[in-house]
């Protein structure tokens, strides 16, 4: 399913290389919210810089008037740490680098795959305290800011 965030669409649509026949009959934001609130809650939201990822969630949140509160894991600063001597640490590196197997970039399944590969990676070759230390370095807990009466 392919999900554009309408604030940006235009913006997206050009680092996606998604036209809009790609997205006619798909499902506007608002006719999934739930469903997204529902998969991510007790679950921690991974991505290849997630802070991108994470604001335009927000902001899409925020348009519906509900608070967006996942814990999150950057996956850029987790590779910096486990694999500090790569030349670079965006998913295109670390793509050719490992010989993760990969269709299209920029799009989310292809990207989570991708990830997924570079964590099994991770499991196999790297210590399971090192690599839980690192993870707990690199996950954010969000808290609910209560507004002052």
């Amino acid at each position: 399913r392919t999900i554009i965030i309408s604030a940006s669409s235009s913006m997206i649509k050009t680092i996606k290389g998604i036209t809009d026949e790609d997205i006619t009959d798909e499902p506007v934001f608002a006719d999934i919210i739930n469903d997204i609130s529902q998969t991510i809650t007790d679950a921690i939201f991974v991505a290849h810089n997630v802070e991108f990822d994470y604001y335009f969630l927000q902001h899409e949140f925020a348009r519906e008037q509900l608070p967006f509160l996942a814990s999150s894991l950057c996956t850029v600063k987790l590779a910096r740490t486990i694999y500090p001597t790569l030349p670079r640490h965006n998913l295109e590196t670390i793509i050719n680098t490992f010989n993760i197997p990969y269709e299209k970039r920029h799009r989310a399944l292809d990207d989570a795959k991708a990830l997924y590969h570079l964590y099994t990676k991770m499991q196999k070759e790297i210590d399971h305290e090192i690599l839980l230390t690192a993870m707990r370095r690199h996950t954010k807990h969000p808290q609910m800011h209560l507004p002052k009466k």
